[in-house]
Formats: C-alpha cells, structure tokens, sequence
C-alpha cells in the first residue's frame, strides 16, 4: 500500500522580524474608528489593534486573516489539510507562520478571550477549532459570519466607562444602527442623506482589560459592526 502523502502546506518564505507591540499594520478604517477618551494613548493603540484583529478574525470570514497587514500573496488558495474530519485551507497572508500568529493575537488578547472565540464543539460533538497550527504553518475553517446590515457609520462609537482600576478597566461600547433600506416613499437619495442626519436605535457591548505581566490585553472584546447580529 502505497502511503498518502502528507500535505506540507505553503512552502515558508524568510520573513521580517515582526514587532508585535506595533501589528497588525492597521489600514484606514481600523486607524480611524473612535476610541475611548479615558484611555491612554498606548491603550487606545491597543483598542484599534484588537479591533482590526477582531473584524479580521470573527467577521465576515475567517479567510480575512489573510489580509491583515499586507496584501494576500495567494487568492482563492486550494492548498487545504484535513485535521479532526475538517478540512482546513494554509494561511498565504504576514501571518502565515503559526508562530507569528500566536503572537499577533497574544499580543492583544488574553489567553482566555482566546480560547473561548476559537475553540468550541460542533452540533455533532467534533471539535470546532477556526484557526490551528500544522507543521508550523497556520490554517483556519472556512468559515463565514457576515455581519450585520445596520450599523451607521456615520456616527463613532461612543464608550462609557463602568470600572478603571490599576489592574481591569471595563467599559461599555455603543454602537448606533438604522436600517439600510428606504422608508416607504423616500429615494435612496433621501435615505443616504437620513442616515447621515440620525440613527434609530443603539446596542450596547461589554468590553474588558486586564493588566497582565506582558501589559495590558483584552479579556472580553466585542465590535458594534460584527456583534449586531
């Protein structure tokens, strides 16, 4: 019997030394969401790293880690490896190495917010692991969320501050939604031009920091875009 091959995954290409106190490079939208103003600077850093880390990993698709930091390197990869029954697709993005990764996202989130948003049990009792390591290499589930249709980005996030210690600080964020599509009887012109004017409704999200002994990182973290629904 002739055995099968054991997929390698991408071929690993020398890469920079990464400051993970600075990554992931954020690009214009996570480098001008609001952020809470009883931050410190180096915390506010910290908020909008999490954030682009955040909507790149729980978001729309787990497939957007890919694109955090650089442009992909591969599009539409096939090279795959099927671990635990799932089949999961190797990371062609600045985090392609596993080592990276764990760092990028250990550099902004404890150990436990970690645990809790990438590991679970599927409906029939497999394990449901998103992102995992292979020979070094990082692969991730295909997976899509999408998110909701009503956030307004027309008006910033705003945060109130419920608990600021030395070691914790935990805060709420309120994010504001209207819906997207025309009211009776009013152009799309009208509409665009409503939802620059007022929002309908806010929802609200708890959010938590905690000092560790590597500084700060997030405990609980959510995103009023990706948590709508």
């Amino acid at each position: 019997v002739v055995p099968t091959p054991t997929p390698a995954g991408p071929t690993p290409t020398p890469a920079p030394t990464l400051d993970f106190s600075k990554e992931p490079p954020l690009d214009e939208f996570s480098a001008s969401i609001a952020v809470p103003d009883f931050l410190t600077e180096e915390q506010q850093d910290l908020y909008r790293r999490a954030h682009c880390v955040y909507l790149n990993l729980f978001g729309v698709t787990t497939a957007f880690v890919d694109y955090m930091g650089d442009p992909p390197r591969q599009i539409g990869s096939s090279d795959t490896v099927v671990i635990d029954e799932m089949t999961y697709t190797f990371s062609y993005g600045r985090y392609r190495k596993w080592a990276d990764f764990d760092a990028l996202v250990h550099a902004v989130f404890t150990e436990k917010f970690w645990n809790e948003h990438n590991n679970s049990v599927s409906a029939v009792g497999k394990p449901w692991i998103l992102f995992r390591e292979y020979n070094g290499a990082l692969c991730y589930l295909e997976t899509q969320k999408g998110q909701g249709d009503y956030y307004n980005g027309n008006f910033p996030d705003e945060f109130r501050v419920e608990k600021q210690t030395e070691e914790e600080i935990s805060f709420t964020l309120i994010g504001h939604y209207s819906p997207v599509w025309p009211k009776e009887g009013e152009t799309s012109e009208e509409r665009n031009a409503r939802l620059e004017r007022e929002f309908e409704y806010t929802l609200e999200f708890p959010i938590r920091m905690v000092l560790t002994e590597n500084g700060w990182r997030f405990d609980e973290f959510h995103s009023g875009l990706v948590d709508e629904a």
